[in-house]
């Protein structure tokens, strides 16, 4: 049944190192946009996957695609992280 189809369709997940091939970007950069929410990724068991469809778009769409809206370290939501940095400890 598989033998059937020709060309064989396009993967819908890579490895990490096929995604670097793939796009050019470095594993670092990779890693950073994945935790930034740009790509996405999936696990299973100890294999990260990252879908093609994240890849595309984060590319087609100029490296500006929007993360998805979820909460992050990095987001200043209530402002709390900023203003923690910014004034004296209490005790």
């Amino acid at each position: 049944m598989l033998d059937d189809l020709w060309p064989p369709p396009p993967p819908i997940t890579v490895r990490i190192r096929e995604a670097c091939r793939l796009t050019g970007i470095g594993r670092s950069k990779l890693y950073m946009l994945i935790g930034e929410g740009y790509i996405e990724t999936v696990k299973v068991g100890s294999m990260t996957l990252v879908t093609m469809r994240s890849l595309e778009a984060f590319l087609l769409g100029g490296g500006r695609a929007d993360p998805p809206s979820r909460p992050s370290i990095r987001s200043n939501r209530e402002g709390w992280a900023e203003d923690a940095l910014h004034r004296p400890p209490k005790f």
